[in-house]
């Protein structure tokens, strides 16, 4: 908190109420990102050339139909028997294009607090707290992107970490 509330007003510049209330500082980060880009995999080597991360075909329809948008957060596609109007295949049907699925959106806001706590003129204490992932947020992985898996379109982890508070005590002389 700073030591004056205006012109004229000042407060907590001396005293108990000083070492109290004076000599604060907060800082923040606060990140939003969009989904990273990925593709449906085949699950193996469609076109004979020795690699099995080919891309998946799409018989009719169009990408945004195999999209989940229920309130199952985890199941991200929608497993071939679900999807009603688009049929993902590994062997048929024209190569989807690169990167045509996004994953989920990602968010998260850090937080610090700084307390400096003198001692002498040129000693004091700084105690600091901070919070990591504050909302705790779960930001969650790109699905399963092969359909050969049993678990395709499933999303099977996070790339955060859970909620991290840390506190600190620091001395400088």
């Amino acid at each position: 908190m700073p030591d004056s509330a205006g012109p004229g007003h000042r407060y907590a510049s001396s005293g108990w109420l000083g070492h109290l209330f004076g000599r604060w500082a907060w800082g923040g980060l606060w990140w939003v990102r969009s989904g990273q880009p990925f593709s449906a995999d085949a699950g193996f080597d469609r076109n004979r050339d020795g690699n099995t991360t080919d891309r998946a075909g799409l018989l009719r329809g169009s990408v945004a139909d195999i999209l989940n948008s229920g309130g199952d957060k985890t199941q991200y596609l929608k497993p071939r028997a679900d999807v009603l109007n688009s049929i993902l295949s590994q062997t048929a049907g024209g190569a989807l294009g690169r990167n045509v699925f996004r994953g989920a959106a990602s968010a998260e806001v850090h937080l610090s607090l700084l307390k400096e706590i003198p001692v002498t003129e040129t000693k004091h204490f700084q105690f600091r707290f901070e919070a990591f992932n504050l909302l705790n947020r779960a930001n969650f992985n790109n699905p399963i992107q092969s359909l050969g898996s049993p678990l395709f379109g499933l999303i099977t982890s996070t790339r955060s970490t859970p909620r991290q508070l840390q506190f600190g005590l620091k001395f400088f002389f």
